[in-house]
């Protein structure tokens, strides 16, 4: 374990009030985790890189007294560590507050060399029998086959059930496939007799003849005897046909006493199956058509926020802030509209778009609009289409998208951003280490509000 990483650590987490020393003075504990000899040697060389590395005493000392000054070598003589130089001094701190993420005087040292001290027996000397007796103490606890093997325990009961399991799966194979599937009985198709598609007045049935018997049938369908005098009669003549359709005066039509006036304008304003079924299917296009556009974020067009089309694409993007002024003087340019490719939180590229202008009132990108970065003011919000959102009330607009405050840690916070349901997150003025992880935080809480709303925008 390297101790200059673990330093570093214990400064980033500031944890450094937990370094400390043992009460015999030998060593520098690190809370309850790590322990290191005293003058062990880091891998951080002294003189700009062209000296001896630090030991780990002069680098706690250095941090726990970094602020103050001049007066830094004297301290650390009269507390008999070897003090850390100027000319090394704004390197090694940058480095360990987390700063800047690597320097170049670090010299990865071997494992427990000791820094030289002022006595006269030579340094390999010295170097040569701490390793030997650190060596002449080492004793072997446990090997790789130790390792797997777990005192009091026994797994011979797994085994049991393994083959217990792999008995019931066979059974259950073998069951399915000896069982045979039972043929399926043929249907014989029959045709149809039909007899009954004969139209009416066809065969002897229409002249009163009994077509199997050869019997005349009376008008109830009984059969009559052959010797009756009455079926010699002549038949009955047909009754007189119907008067012309024109004959007939029409039936006066009215409606019915019970239909009323306000009924008949119901039924008249009532939307149609086909009207109804037609509005949902404008819903269902305007759903697909939504289906991977890329969202948009709308961020503030005053020159003063903190967030602006200035530095947002690189606040978004990459995870780093620098104030619009910064982004400004390294040549960075203001433009109304940009497009980034968000991977903060993704494993492929997701394509996203900013701009400080809000769309038209009836335009089709507010559809589109996921969030919207605030700065405290009414107006950003003039000309909005959402109800209130002009007057300041943004309960309804930030229904629709999720709404984020970013400010400095430290400055005053706007009374209007205490009010809305925003978002509200702190980038600290000098720390750039923290930049990241607050744009996670803000697209997991985008996430999760589009997860919400069931977007079917490709965010």
């Amino acid at each position: 374990m390297d101790p200059l990483a673990v330093l570093r650590g214990f400064v980033i987490d500031k944890k450094l009030d937990q370094v400390v020393e043992s009460p015999d003075g030998s060593r520098i504990q690190f809370g309850d985790r790590y322990s290191f000899p005293k003058d062990v040697a880091t891998a951080y060389k002294s003189q700009m890189g062209r000296g001896d590395l630090y030991p780990l005493s002069s680098l706690v000392f250095f941090m726990k007294n970094a602020r103050k000054g001049g007066d830094l070598i004297k301290l650390a003589n009269q507390a008999g560590v070897k003090p850390v130089t100027f000319i090394d001094r704004k390197d090694l701190e940058a480095y360990l507050t987390g700063e800047k993420e690597n320097s170049d005087y670090i010299q990865l040292p071997t494992d427990d060399i000791i820094v030289p001290t002022t006595t006269g027996e030579p340094a390999d000397d010295k170097g040569a029998k701490a390793l030997a007796d650190l060596l002449g103490r080492e004793r072997s606890l446990r090997d790789r086959n130790t390792q797997l093997l777990v005192p009091g325990k026994s797994f011979a009961s797994a085994l049991t059930i393994l083959a217990t399991v792999q008995k019931r799966q066979q059974e259950k194979e073998a069951s399915r496939s000896g069982t045979a599937k039972k043929p399926r009985k043929e249907v014989i198709p029959v045709m149809p007799s039909r007899r009954f598609d004969r139209p009416a007045g066809e065969g002897l049935a229409a002249m009163g003849i009994d077509e199997y018997k050869g019997q005349q049938i009376d008008a109830y369908g009984a059969r009559k005897k052959t010797g009756d005098a009455a079926s010699a009669l002549p038949p009955l003549p047909p009754p007189p046909p119907p008067p012309p359709a024109d004959d007939r005066p029409p039936l006066p039509q009215q409606p019915p006493a019970h239909r009323s006036r306000h009924q008949s304008s119901q039924e008249k304003h009532r939307p149609s199956s086909s009207g109804r079924s037609a509005g949902a299917a404008h819903k269902s296009q305007d759903k697909n058509s939504m289906i991977g556009a890329s969202p948009i974020i709308i961020v503030p067009a005053a020159a003063t926020a903190t967030i602006n089309m200035l530095n947002a694409k690189l606040f978004l993007e990459q995870g780093t802030y620098r104030s619009p002024q910064q982004v400004a003087d390294e040549g960075g340019t203001n433009s109304s509209t940009e497009t980034f490719m968000r991977t903060i939180g993704r494993t492929k590229p997701v394509r996203y778009r900013i701009v400080n202008k809000a769309p038209e009132k009836k335009s089709y990108d507010w559809k589109r609009v996921v969030a919207v970065f605030v700065s405290g003011a009414n107006w950003q919000f003039k000309g909005w289409p959402f109800e209130g959102a002009e007057q300041g009330h943004l309960a309804d607009t930030l229904s629709r998208m999720l709404g984020v405050y970013v400010g400095l840690k430290g400055e005053v916070m706007p009374e209007n951003i205490k009010k809305w349901n925003v978002l509200k997150v702190e980038v600290p003025k000098d720390n750039r280490h923290r930049d990241r992880p607050i744009v996670q935080d803000i697209y997991t809480a985008l996430d999760k509000f589009l997860a919400a709303h069931q977007s079917p925008l490709r965010y």
